[in-house]
């Protein structure tokens, strides 16, 4: 039979061209068969074929054209773009990650729909090239929606670029400002706000405002500065710093005088509880954004960039333990130079610790070890088979710095593949819940 009788009912040609390319390009280092996928009439995963002729650089993004392909080799986009490279430091990384601007002909923005996802036309492609399960980001968003909070959506997807074989991606949402994302009023002053607090070390051709008590850098993530008005940005800027010296204040605990004026505390309750589930490092140092709606109090999120949580820190061992907290006073008093801006502080107000004890009990009756482990299932079950083997053969395991690879306790070796990373990952959020189960009555600051 030949290739056209295989391919036969299949109704996009160039998309079954450019799938049987990937694959053949996989099979060149070592994957799959290209034929047995042929001949199923699908792909493991959908598939994002890149070509950008100039090459790819953190700024400026260069012009260039994506496709989009779901698993039954159907083009579901395709058109001109604008890409980068992106990340701090995963820009150091083999496998580089990517900022995508969906774009017409003419440049300007277009706003798509990528694989179900609502449209627009922001998009990142985050490579994961540390984490062997491919599923930690994968997992957090998926349980802060469980939750009712936005999140990124996401896809795990298959990348080629300028027709090279790049392996398994993570497709998600670029956090913004949008009826679909960040969902923000922003019809007055006092709205249409999302910030990122971040390290010092992390400013650099940013622009952003310092608080007043912790020192830490807030920068204006979207709008950005220059599109703000000089009285919108001393705004938004002022009611952060507000809440900082209330948060910190003598009176910090009163209902009216202290941080509850201004926090959404709901809402930080979840950000809190799930940060401290997937025991994540970076949060209250890195990437740890807040949003502001019109008539509406701050609130802390949405959850990002969770590659080095859930039991996957390498510089600190101890920050991959299941037991302890990891943002109270006293760790961060342990560990100087780490620790936890604004969140050892609330955890010194009883009221907010009972809300988060409350609020725990009540997520595991609602079966939040199930959701979770039935989201690990479910991204295993894509990634079986072709797309696993052939990142790993894109990507050998063995090639991570051995200062990066954390070991599992119960060998003392750091997983060696999907299967033994995705073991661990269970067993490791196994612990973790078991342990906030017998001690969330424990919490002090």
């Amino acid at each position: 039979m030949g290739a056209a009788s295989k391919y036969r009912g299949v109704r996009d040609a160039a998309a079954r061209r450019l799938g049987f390319a990937l694959l053949t390009a996989a099979t060149a280092v070592g994957a799959l068969p290209a034929a047995a996928a042929a001949q199923s009439g699908r792909l493991d995963l959908p598939v994002v074929a890149i070509d950008a002729p100039e090459g790819i650089v953190d700024e400026p993004k260069r012009t260039g054209t994506m496709r989009v392909f779901d698993r039954r080799y159907r083009e579901v986009d395709s058109g001109r773009i604008g890409i980068e490279v992106r990340g701090q430091s995963s820009q150091n990384h083999p496998k580089k990650s990517y900022s995508i601007e969906t774009r017409s002909r003419s440049g300007e923005n277009r706003n798509v729909s990528l694989l179900g996802m609502p449209k627009d036309d922001d998009w990142v492609l985050i490579g994961n090239y540390e984490d062997l399960s491919l599923l930690r980001n994968f997992i957090v968003y998926s349980t802060a929606r469980w939750l009712g909070r936005y999140a990124p959506r996401t896809r795990l997807v298959e990348v080629g670029v300028n027709g090279s074989y790049e392996g398994v991606y993570l497709l998600a949402e670029q956090l913004k400002v949008h009826e679909s994302r960040v969902a923000v009023d922003d019809s007055d002053i006092s709205g249409g706000y999302l910030l990122e607090m971040t390290s010092k070390s992390r400013t650099e051709g940013e622009q952003f405002f310092t608080t007043p008590v912790e020192e830490q850098p807030v920068i204006y993530a979207d709008p950005n500065r220059d599109d703000l008005s000089h009285r919108r940005a001393a705004w938004i800027r002022r009611y952060v710093n507000r809440f900082e010296r209330r948060l910190y204040g003598k009176r910090f605990r009163h209902r009216r005088r202290g941080y509850r004026r201004q926090l959404n505390v709901g809402a930080a309750v979840d950000y809190l509880l799930l940060n401290e589930l997937f025991r994540n490092t970076d949060t209250f140092t890195y990437s740890t954004y807040m949003h502001k709606s019109v008539g509406e109090k701050l609130v802390l999120g949405p959850l990002w960039d969770f590659d080095q949580a859930i039991g996957r820190y390498y510089p600190e061992p101890d920050f991959n333990r299941r037991e302890g907290w990891q943002y109270t006073t006293r760790f961060r008093q342990e560990k100087p130079g780490r620790g936890s801006p604004w969140a050892g502080r609330l955890y010194a107000d009883p009221a907010f610790r009972r809300r988060m004890a409350r609020r725990w009990r009540s997520l595991r009756r609602q079966r939040l070890k199930s959701h979770i482990m039935r989201t690990i299932d479910r991204g295993t079950r894509q990634l079986e088979g072709g797309p696993r083997e052939r990142n790993a053969s894109r990507w050998p395991p063995s090639k991570i710095p051995d200062d990066k690879r954390v070991a599992d306790p119960r060998t003392g070796a750091p997983p060696a593949d999907h299967a033994q990373a995705v073991d661990y990952l269970k067993w490791w959020l196994r612990g973790r819940i078991s342990w906030i189960d017998g001690n969330i009555d424990s919490l002090r600051p």
